[in-house]
């Protein structure tokens, strides 16, 4: 049981890895749209809504992490010896700071930017709801 969680937690650090990367480089070019006062619903557009999709990863890594945590804690009272215990914790630190890179990376801009386009269109609806019940 150690020995394959050992391996989806190594399969998952790599696919963070590579998804922060990715996140990374997108957030460089979030930022030059916001330079060239692009509005947050075409950034949210481009690029086939790229920054959607971003952000969809991000929840569900962060979702299969916190699975993956769970049975990391589990296994500790399957573990024998010195070596398991290192073992586990140092993949719980490290999935923590996968977990940790992945908010960072998101909350700066793209959370930020969905969290704007969510409120404005909330606003919207509230005075077409308001608009409406006064008729």
């Amino acid at each position: 049981m150690i020995s394959r969680l050992r391996i989806i937690s190594i399969i998952f650090l790599i696919i963070t890895s590579i998804f922060d990367i990715s996140l990374f480089y997108y957030n460089k070019i979030i930022f030059n749209f916001q330079r060239q006062k692009m509005k947050d619903v075409d950034i949210i557009a481009a690029n086939n809504y790229a920054a959607l999709k971003y952000f969809l990863g991000a929840v569900v890594l962060i979702v299969i992490a916190f699975f993956i945590l769970f049975f990391l804690f589990k296994a500790f009272s399957e573990s024998d010896g010195v070596k398991d215990f290192v073992t586990l914790v140092t993949l719980i630190i490290l999935i923590l700071v996968a977990i940790y890179l992945i908010i960072k990376l998101i909350s700066i801009p793209i959370f930020i930017i969905i969290c704007k386009v969510v409120a404005a269109g909330g606003v919207i609806v509230g005075l077409f709801a308001g608009a409406t019940s006064n008729n």
